[in-house]
């Protein structure tokens, strides 16, 4: 993407950067402010800023030459993700397809209240259980996770208890035009289910699905 930045004290900035999303725009407006601060050369920042290709886990595209797109991030709070669908949506695709989960004992009280975002503002969800060894039975136990509203023109919801399964399902449902969204763990590399830890990236597994 390119940007102009303007009203500095050294005149206009024109960047280009590969990052996505207005949070990755406000960083850049960041480092911008701290490099003219300390006095940097505006060729410097210019380079430094272009130089950054990605931020792991955060609104990272996974290209493979697909024909639609595919975001990973951490987005693993009510905020972040609301942010960074609203993020998604301003780039106007055809639907956008998630992947949530809030996969631990003292997330159950995010849980419901981040499916009304994501029901909210995309079209299709895929709520996953996986992290605390939970079936479907377990979870549906819980009254508090009784609060799947219907999606706004008979768009679809998914469950899944084992993340992989979740992750290359929703990959696969991408049709051009659409973006797929995984979110909750970003560039974390492990994935905990019970008490086991095993290795697990979703920028692996949304590779393995394209």
């Amino acid at each position: 993407m390119e940007y102009d930045i303007k009203d500095t004290p050294q005149g206009i900035l024109e960047i280009s950067s590969g990052l996505l999303g207005r949070q990755n725009v406000y960083n850049i407006l960041a480092a911008v402010a701290v490099g003219i601060a300390v006095g940097a050369p505006l060729e410097d920042i210019v380079r430094g800023i272009e130089e950054v290709d990605v931020v792991p886990g955060r609104c990272e595209l996974i290209d493979e030459e697909q024909t639609y797109g595919v975001v990973v991030d951490y987005a693993n709070t009510p905020d972040g993700l609301s942010r960074l669908l609203d993020n998604v949506r301003e780039l106007n695709p055809k639907r956008i397809i998630i992947v949530i989960g809030c996969p631990g004992e003292t997330d159950r009280g995010k849980r419901p209240v981040m499916t009304k975002i994501a029901t909210d503002k995309i079209d299709i969800l895929d709520d996953m259980l996986a992290g605390i060894g939970w079936t479907m039975q377990d979870y549906f136990k819980h009254p508090e996770n009784d609060y799947h509203p219907p999606l706004k023109n008979g768009h679809r919801v998914f469950l899944h208890d084992i993340r992989r399964v979740a992750v290359r399902s929703d990959v696969a449902m991408g049709e051009e035009g659409d973006v797929v969204v995984v979110t909750g763990k970003g560039h974390e590399t492990y994935d905990t289910v019970g008490e086991t830890t095993e290795f697990f990236d979703d920028r692996e597994e949304c590779r393995e699905a394209l």
